[in-house]
C-alpha cells in the first residue's frame, strides 16, 4: 500500500447522506493537526482528496472571508461535522465522472456561518487507481479471509460430529435432551439457508448499508492489516521454504535411492549383490559377483611345514 493512502486505508467507510437525503455516499476520512485526506465513493468510483496546512489555511480565507482560526480547529470541525453530519448541511455534485464536489454549510461557533467545499478528484498512484487500492482490494481480501473461515468452520463442525459419535458408540448420553442435534450436513445446510428470510434480506440489502456496517468494516479492515503484518510475510516465506525444500526432494536423482541388499548363496561360496534400480525399465534384479574368497595361505603353510617335519 502507498505512503500515500497507509493513513486512510485503515479508516472504516461511513455513510454521508447529502441534498436533502436524496443523494447516498460512502466516506473516509483521515486527519491529523495538519492535513486530511477524504474519500467519496458511490461503489463505482473512488474520488480523492488530499489537503496539507497551507492549502486549507487558504482555502479557509476564501470561502469564509470574515473568519481567522488556526487549521487544527479547521480540520477538528470538519472532522466533528462528517461524523455527526446533518442531512441538510451538505450538497455534492459530481462532473464527468471525474470530480465530486462536497459542500458543507453549518455553524462555526456560536451561530457563525462556516462554508467549506471538499474538491475530490480520480487519481492514479504508481499506476493503480485509488478505487482499487480502497475500495477492490480491502473487498477481495476480506472475501477470501470470509471463504476460509467458512471452510475451517465447516471442517471443525464434522470433527465434532465425530467425535459425538464415538461417545454415542460408547454409551453416552446427552443429559438434557433439547441439547442434542443432528449431524452437520453442509449441502443441507446451504439449502435451508437459501430459503431463510434471513438469507433473502442479506442479499437484497443496499450495498452501500453493507460497506458501511460495523461487523463488515471490522472484517474489512483486520484483513487489511493482516496482509500487510510481519507474521502473514514469516508464514508466507516460511511456506516458500518448505515448498522447495519438498521439490528438492522430489527431484533427487534415482541414484541416491538405490537399495543394495547382499544375500550368501551358500557357505565358503562367493557373495551375491543385488541392485534394485527404481528407473529400470524391466525391474529386474542384476547379479553382480562381488569378490572371491582369497585362500587361505596360513593354512597351507602350515600344512607344508607339518609335512616337512615327517
Amino acid at each position: 500500500m502507498e505512503k500515500q493512502l497507509q493513513n486512510i486505508i485503515h479508516v472504516p467507510w461511513k455513510i454521508l447522506l447529502s441534498n436533502g437525503g436524496s443523494q447516498k455516499w460512502l466516506i473516509k476520512f483521515a486527519c491529523d493537526s495538519e492535513s486530511y485526506k477524504l474519500a467519496v465513493t458511490d461503489t463505482v468510483i473512488v474520488f480523492l482528496e488530499c489537503l496539507d496546512k497551507n492549502t486549507i489555511q487558504n482555502r479557509f480565507k476564501k470561502l469564509n472571508k470574515r473568519l481567522e482560526s488556526p487549521v487544527e480547529r479547521i480540520i477538528e470541525h470538519l472532522q466533528q461535522s462528517i461524523e455527526k453530519h446533518d442531512i441538510n448541511h451538505f450538497k455534492s455534485s459530481c462532473l464527468d465522472g471525474k470530480s465530486c464536489c462536497l459542500t458543507l454549510f453549518n455553524d462555526f461557533y456560536q451561530g457563525i456561518p462556516f462554508h467549506w467545499e471538499f474538491k475530490c478528484a480520480v487519481q492514479v498512484i504508481k499506476s493503480s487507481s485509488v478505487t482499487k487500492q480502497l475500495l477492490c482490494d480491502p473487498l477481495v481480501i476480506a472475501s477470501a479471509r470470509l471463504m476460509l473461515e467458512n471452510k475451517k468452520l465447516i471442517d471443525l463442525l464434522k470433527l465434532k460430529d465425530r467425535e459425538i459419535t464415538d461417545y454415542k458408540e460408547n454409551g453416552s448420553k446427552v443429559s438434557r435432551q433439547y441439547l442434542e442435534t443432528p449431524a452437520f450436513d453442509s449441502e443441507k445446510f446451504y439449502q435451508d439457508l437459501k430459503h431463510s428470510v434471513d438469507y433473502a434480506k442479506a442479499v437484497t440489502q443496499d450495498p452501500l448499508l453493507v460497506l458501511s456496517s460495523p461487523t463488515f468494516n471490522e472484517v474489512m479492515t483486520t484483513s487489511v492489516m493482516d496482509s500487510h503484518s510481519e507474521d502473514v510475510q514469516q508464514c508466507l516465506s516460511c511456506s516458500t521454504v518448505t515448498t522447495k525444500g519438498n521439490s528438492s526432494n522430489a527431484q533427487s536423482p534415482s541414484k541416491l535411492r538405490l537399495k543394495r541388499k547382499v544375500k550368501p548363496e551358500h557357505r565358503g561360496a562367493h557373495f551375491i549383490a543385488e541392485d534394485n534400480e527404481e528407473d529400470s525399465a524391466s525391474n529386474n534384479h542384476t547379479k553382480k559377483e562381488l569378490y572371491e574368497p582369497k585362500p587361505k595361505l596360513k593354512k597351507q603353510k602350515k600344512d607344508i611345514f607339518k609335512k616337512s617335519l615327517f
